[in-house]
């Protein structure tokens, strides 16, 4: 029974394993990768959006002030830093000085568009994260302008 259930499951993985440039998964390892689907190119870049708002609307509604004051630790924390850093920094900076955690983390998204939109700070790069839970994927790196 074991061993079928890993066939299965392994037989389920390598069946979406692999990007094809079809826009369909092909049998090919082990791997998943997300396949793209057919649509708008930018219906990512608009879910995202979509989930910053969601996100940020609903700690407006928990904690009215959070998004002001997280959007002055980070430019507190821009200001006192001249090289480049992360939102992850900047989230344990605050944290660490008092600032309480979000409902959802999403909602430092709309803090960072923000500092974009009025000229605050800029992109700089990207560098391997420091958050375990994340793998070392890459992350956005800024730097005050």
């Amino acid at each position: 029974m074991k061993d079928e259930i890993k066939q299965r499951l392994f037989d389920s993985v390598t069946r979406a394993s692999a990007w094809s440039p079809l826009g369909y998964a092909t049998k090919t390892g082990p791997t998943i990768r997300i396949t793209q689907r057919s649509g708008d190119v930018n219906q990512g870049k608009q879910l995202a959006l979509e989930g910053i708002e969601r996100s940020s609307k609903r700690q407006r509604a928990i904690d009215p002030f959070w998004s002001e004051l997280a959007y002055k630790y980070l430019l507190a924390y821009a200001a006192e830093h001249f090289s480049c850093f992360s939102v992850e920094l900047v989230k344990a900076h605050a944290y660490a000085h008092g600032l309480k955690e979000p409902y959802n983390g999403s909602a430092w998204g709309q803090i960072v568009r923000r500092a974009i939109r009025e000229d605050r700070i800029v992109y700089a790069g990207l560098e391997p994260s420091i958050n375990g839970s994340r793998h070392t994927a890459p992350v956005r790196l800024w730097r005050r302008k």
